[in-house]
């Protein structure tokens, strides 16, 4: 008996989660981002089984190069409308976002039609739903098949999204490597007469001098007196002590 139990309740719970993902559920004010990607409030909505092309990504027509990716956006914005949609969740992907199958106002399935209309491929590696449908759209050359392009997922792997903008700091010198290199250092600074003050007045070079007579060590001859007044006798003659 507990056997079956465990069994019916692993049924009833498998089924409601399966309507919980099967449930639709409306969307009044939809915000179309990319040719696959639409915001409903806090929710990202990922349209299943299909890939449009990058906002960056550009693929050639037969005008030349066209910004392949942003008329995927126009086209989706325009089927969106102001909305509202309705969606049927799926599962999520490895970003978090909500898988789903999107529909209009009208029911029209919104998947289908980017591939119908060439706006987008179908993304075979994870569904094959629509298939039939960019078979379609390669018979008629609609969109995508006019021209030349990179699959979307190809396109990603070769132009990684671009990381934040480099710091506006400056890059730190370069240190020279090679023993001949020349670093730059900064120019010695000139220091003046070192001058201490101690019991005996203040130190002026190698000797001291009164506290308030300025100290002239390293100043040019003529100026450099307090010394030579020293030894100086009063006739004006140099002479020795014995």
């Amino acid at each position: 008996m507990s056997i079956i139990k465990v069994v019916i309740t692993t049924i009833v719970f498998t089924l409601f989660v399966s309507a919980a993902f099967a449930a639709e559920i409306t969307c009044a004010k939809p915000r179309v981002v990319d040719g696959d990607t639409i915001h409903c409030g806090g929710k990202k909505l990922r349209l299943e089984g299909i890939d449009a092309p990058e906002s960056r990504q550009t693929c050639t027509g037969a005008s030349g190069n066209y910004a392949c990716g942003e008329q995927a956006t126009v086209a989706l914005r325009a089927r969106v409308g102001s909305g509202p949609i309705r969606y049927t969740a799926t599962g999520t992907d490895k970003y978090g976002r909500t898988l789903a199958t999107v529909r209009d106002g009208k029911g029209e399935n919104l998947n289908e039609a980017m591939v119908r209309t060439g706006n987008a491929v179908a993304y075979r590696r994870y569904s094959t739903a629509y298939a039939g449908a960019e078979d379609a759209a390669k018979a008629r050359k609609s969109g995508l098949w006019a021209g030349s392009f990179t699959p979307p997922e190809q396109w990603r792997q070769e132009n990684p999204h671009p990381s934040s903008p480099p710091s506006a700091a400056k890059p730190a010198p370069a240190v020279a490597s090679s023993p001949s290199a020349t670093v730059s250092r900064p120019a010695p600074v000139r220091r003046s007469a070192a001058v201490a003050s101690s019991g005996r007045g203040k130190r002026c070079g190698a000797s001291y001098i009164s506290a308030s007579k300025t100290c002239h060590v390293g100043t040019s001859h003529r100026t450099r007196s307090h010394s030579y007044h020293r030894t100086r006798s009063h006739h004006g003659s140099h002479r020795r002590r014995r």
